[in-house]
């Protein structure tokens, strides 16, 4: 196997200030000296436009509209400042998120309790602070019930659904009751029993990112609100959750000839790592398998997926967006990826360089196993090079990554990847659309003292201003 075979590429879609960064080489310099590797780098003003592209469809169609910005996988507290700030809602899952919402004076009402697993204490901190909550099921309504009763509150509630029907099978859902057993469960617990509960709409979250799944669980809820109206039972929201996908890609034709490859050949992981497999020790032995990668192309991504959504018809005379209008129903969602898409790369400095005995180029980077290392599961993009000295053109080099670990080191990325020329010493890999989402969404298994840095550029009209900020 030669360093210089060929390889399939899938070169990222590199917004502009991305660019712009990376032709500064000697600021670039003075910020891992300054800071470390690894180093996160977010921008402000990309996360603000993601929001106002999907503010703009669903002022297009006339919608009262709310986004949620999925606090669980994101740990960097400065997107809960944006949010707050922007008029974004956040969905949290525990005290501890809660209190970071509260503390840069989100208000209580743009904050959700939407996660699966939901303790007494944390009921009890919700209702006591006003913030709404997504029930799972009848024990949790019974809990919370018993806990409003004793501080002599209302609670704002909405209930997750699950067990769509698509095409004769059941659409894959996050958990969540039924459409029918959430109509016996609102009717005869919210209207006898329930009395500190006060029911304003339905949250799911479908697993696939396919519209016509997403439309379908739509349809079903929506005909749920109708039921419930006849039953004089008022539905306030519907909230879509996430699974909005976003596209990584310049090239589509790349992804084809990716996954063609991926079924014809093994090279193309280390020893043919498994992309399903979670075991990603240096030296692995398991098949290819390809059906669990995420989709790094999707031809309508963020806000040309909600519009599709939209789009779709409920009835012979109605479209969603009629549907949800006529009703009054405000539409929520969680877009975790497409929030984030494009707003932050992770820049590693390369601290050895070797050949193995199968004549693979191995790149070891200056980090820690725990800090990047789950970034493996599903990352398949071709890194950007930043070279800290100027030379002549050369021919592209391909190469695997692994971490900093002394006696087991794990594959940083499991594919192999392209380089544009032979790799040096304190040169540095960036990596496209990381911070901010695949970093942070695994950071709270860290250590505090693991956190990667984190600086955020403030765009003024004349200058960058650079900004650290704590996870």
């Amino acid at each position: 196997m030669s360093l210089k075979e060929n390889n399939p590429v899938l070169r990222p879609i590199i917004d502009q200030w991305i660019s712009i960064f990376l032709n500064n080489k000697k600021e670039i310099k003075e910020l891992m000296d300054s800071y470390g590797s690894p180093l996160n780098v977010h921008h402000s003003n990309t996360f603000l436009k993601n929001h106002s592209a999907f503010t703009k469809i669903f002022n297009k169609y006339k919608l009262r509209n709310r986004i949620l910005f999925p606090k669980s996988s994101y740990n960097c507290i400065k997107f809960i400042q944006l949010a707050a700030r922007h008029g974004i809602g956040t969905a949290a899952s525990s005290i501890d998120e809660i209190q970071e919402c509260l503390n840069e004076n989100m208000d209580a009402d743009q904050i959700v309790v939407s996660g699966k697993y939901k303790s007494r204490e944390l009921l009890h901190y919700a209702a006591r602070n006003n913030i709404r909550v997504i029930l799972d099921h009848r024990e949790d309504g019974d809990l919370l019930q018993s806990i409003c009763i004793k501080l002599n509150k209302k609670a704002h509630v909405g209930f997750r659904l699950g067990g769509f029907i698509f095409e004769g099978s059941p659409i894959a859902t996050e958990s969540g009751l039924p459409p029918g057993e959430a109509i016996e469960l609102l009717t005869d617990q919210i209207a006898s029993k329930w009395s500190h509960l006060v029911f304003e709409g339905f949250h799911f979250h479908i697993e696939k990112y396919c519209v016509l799944r997403k439309a379908e669980a739509l349809r079903q809820t929506l005909v749920l609100v109708d039921i419930l109206a006849r039953k004089g039972i008022k539905t306030d929201y519907i909230d879509i959750g996430g699974s909005i996908p976003i596209n990584y890609l310049k090239d589509p034709k790349e992804w084809g000839e990716f996954n063609k490859a991926l079924k014809n050949t093994s090279s193309l992981t280390y020893s043919g790592l498994d992309f399903e497999e979670k075991n990603t020790q240096y030296n692995p032995e398991s098949s290819l398998k390809d059906e669990h990668i995420f989709p790094y192309f999707y031809k309508f991504p963020k806000e040309f997926f909600l519009e599709k959504l939209l789009m779709q018809p409920f009835s012979i005379h109605e479209l969603m967006f009629q549907a949800i209008r006529s009703r009054g129903l405000q539409f929520m969602m969680q877009p975790g990826r497409a929030l984030l898409d494009q707003t932050g790369i992770s820049l590693v400095r390369i601290s050895e360089i070797e050949v193995n005995h199968d004549n693979d180029l191995i790149i070891r980077l200056d980090m820690k196993p725990e800090q990047l290392g789950k970034l493996k599961i599903d990352y398949l993009l071709d890194p950007l090079y930043v070279s800290q000295e100027e030379t002549p053109e050369e021919e592209p080099y391909k190469a695997y990554l692994i971490d900093s670990a002394d006696l087991k080191p794990n594959l940083f990325i499991k594919r192999k990847i392209n380089l544009p020329k032979k790799p040096a010493i304190d040169d540095i890999i960036c990596l496209i659309n990381t911070a901010g989402y695949a970093i942070h969404l695994h950071e709270y298994e860290l250590e505090p003292t693991d956190y990667v840095q984190n600086i955020f550029i403030n765009e003024e009209k004349t200058h960058w201003e650079y900004e650290l900020v704590a996870s």
